[in-house]
């Protein structure tokens, strides 16, 4: 999407972490918006969340793994 779709405050998230283009959001606290650039070997903790960036060498693209954690107290 173009930035002029999104607010100043929004655009200023997305330019520290758009470095390859693309941009996991975590969204859960609107007023404290996390972003996550989408790169090959990158690897995330967001909440209950393990999230990872491979590159299927078959193919030659990127593959992005979520696995949900079930807490259990």
């Amino acid at each position: 999407m173009d930035p002029e779709h999104y607010c100043r405050n929004c655009r200023a998230i997305l330019a520290r972490a758009a470095t390859t283009g693309y941009v996991l959001l975590d969204l859960y606290h609107l007023d404290e918006i996390e972003a996550y650039p989408i790169q090959e070997g990158a690897e995330y903790n967001i909440r209950i969340y393990s999230v990872s960036v491979t590159r299927d060498i078959e193919n030659n693209y990127l593959t992005i793994t979520n696995i949900g954690h079930l807490l259990t107290y």
